[in-house]
């Protein structure tokens, strides 16, 4: 019921601060108060509180044919499958292991959670993998202060506004 009711809590809070995320084709709604920092080739932005939010996207302005859509789907769930819990693992201890829920229309979300060591304070690792039924996808990281479970309960609905256009 506690976790009903902070999901609710955190969908009001998210529509009423919320602010259009777009990365070509992929579109979706974060909090606000988070600033654009690139670092190399990465999209990279930072939150009030010293969140680092990380975005990669491969996403194609072509259509393919139904057989390379396959290949690819099947490419990023086993990136997803193999992967994330690798590097979930790496950063620390796993709280919220590997989890596939599906958002927006057909849209794969994959994610995990991580506590992450610290000396002064506890910190956590979050990854978010979208996979669009067309054969797009798309990596966000999250790390920050905080404890995993708060924070998934944070940033994991904003997923579900996902679109690929």
């Amino acid at each position: 019921m506690r976790l009903i009711l902070a999901q609710i809590l955190v969908a009001m809070s998210l529509q009423a601060n919320a602010a259009e995320w777009r990365f070509g084709a992929l579109t979706l709604e974060w909090l606000d108060g988070f600033t654009y920092q690139p670092q190399g080739n990465s999209q990279r932005f930072v939150g009030p509180s010293g969140e680092q939010v990380i975005v990669t996207v491969a996403s194609l302005n072509r259509e393919l044919e139904n057989a390379e859509v396959e290949r690819r789907l099947r490419q990023h769930r086993t990136f997803a499958e193999n992967q994330l819990p690798t590097l979930a693992s790496a950063k620390g201890k796993v709280i919220a292991p590997l989890r596939e829920s599906s958002v927006g229309e057909g849209i794969a979300l994959f994610s995990t959670g991580t506590s992450v060591s610290r000396i002064t304070s506890e910190y956590f690792y979050l990854q978010f993998l979208l996979i669009s039924p067309r054969g797009n996808m798309a990596l966000f990281t999250v790390e920050g202060p905080g404890d995993v479970p708060a924070q998934m309960v944070r940033y994991r609905p904003l997923f579900d506004t996902a679109k690929w256009q």
